[in-house]
């Protein structure tokens, strides 16, 4: 992820709550944020939908709380493969986009940010999962060359109602 986003997710979270300059009250912005990383290397050749290895988990406070779902998947396209990223809470799929790709040997970054709303107070576990669009070749996802590591990052924000 950029630093910008990261910068404004540290400043959301230092700041805690917004006050209301007229009634002195507070309004909760973020209550929590997760974050999940990972530079295990997966390969994916298939059209079917595979698990990437990047997961978080979080345990929203309130059923009312929305999770903003922000993702920032390392992948490397190889034989001009197209990829797809999905997003999974629990056993649903709640993102599902083609992204980049077609070029032999390009490495890069999928990004996915979605706003969630799982109107639960349990542990709620949240995942990426890539396949092959079409072409042929392979996708490394987290591509592990040496010293060159490809890091994938899940961050979840809970967000107060």
């Amino acid at each position: 992820m950029g630093g910008s986003i990261m910068t404004l997710i540290v400043d959301l979270v230092q700041a805690d709550t917004f006050k209301n300059q007229a009634g002195g009250s507070t309004f909760p912005i973020v209550k929590q944020i997760v974050t999940g990383t990972t530079t295990t290397q997966v390969d994916v050749s298939s059209s079917s939908l595979a698990d990437t290895g990047l997961t978080a988990t979080i345990t929203p406070t309130s059923t009312a709380s929305k999770i903003l779902v922000l993702v920032s998947q390392s992948v490397d396209h190889n034989g001009r493969s197209i990829g797809r990223l999905a997003i999974f809470r629990a056993a649903s799929n709640i993102y599902d986009a083609i992204n980049f790709g077609d070029e032999d040997n390009m490495r890069g970054y999928h990004f996915a940010t979605i706003l969630d709303s799982p109107s639960t107070t349990s542990s709620t576990a949240y995942k990426t999962q890539m396949a092959r669009h079409d072409q042929s070749g392979t996708i490394n996802i987290q591509r592990n060359d040496g010293s060159d590591k490809g890091k994938s990052t899940i961050i979840l924000v809970e967000v107060g109602a």
